[in-house]
């Protein structure tokens, strides 16, 4: 029998087959009952694979979303790594206080100018870095040297700024000795902050 004869079945047909002569030809031909058996047992065992496979399937594909965000996880943590690492290189030395002093001093030196009154802050900080301020009163006979020395301060290779500062004529005699205004010295104050990065 081929598809063409399958085509040719009638409904009609169908319902006058005879179970009795069925079951009569299954019983007195075992081996097609075993066939049958065979059959719907490999059919139903596909089945439960099929079933297992999917389900298996489903969880390796839940594994490997959870991989690919942990491998961009990952990734991204290296990118800002290296950021970091960049930024921090590119970042300039960090001074403490005490050396901070000594480097003002030889600026100070460098420009003719005298350091008054150093006096260290207080400090403030949050998650990513360490603000300690230094305030100065320094005095020169030529501004020029006070706007030198404070350029000093803000070129140096070191992580300082100035915040703010003013100046002013002193109200005593010059350093020189003469009481006339044009050479009186002129005096300034300085408020310094010190970075420091938090590692």
């Amino acid at each position: 029998m081929n598809i063409k004869d399958l085509n040719q079945i009638k409904v009609e047909d169908l319902k006058n087959v005879d179970l009795s002569l069925i079951k009569e030809n299954l019983l007195s031909r075992p081996h097609y009952i075993i066939n049958v058996v065979l059959v719907v047992a490999t059919i139903a065992g596909s089945i439960h694979l099929y079933q297992r496979n999917q389900s298996e399937t489903a969880q390796i594909k839940k594994e490997i979303v959870k991989l690919k965000d942990r491998l961009s996880a990952v990734k991204k943590q290296k990118k800002l790594e290296e950021q970091h690492k960049e930024f921090t290189a590119d970042f300039p030395k960090i001074i403490s206080v005490d050396d901070l002093g000594d480097k003002l001093s030889e600026f100070a030196v460098l420009h003719n100018v005298q350091i008054v009154t150093f006096s260290p802050g207080g400090s403030k900080n949050d998650n990513f870095k360490t603000i300690n301020n230094v305030e100065i009163n320094i005095a020169s006979d030529d501004y020029e040297n006070i706007i030198l020395f404070i350029k000093e301060i803000e070129n140096s290779s070191f992580a300082v700024r100035i915040q703010k500062w003013s100046g002013k004529m002193s109200k005593g005699q010059s350093r020189r000795g003469s009481s006339s205004a044009q050479n009186r010295s002129i005096e300034a104050n300085i408020i310094i902050n010190s970075i420091e990065l938090t590692p």
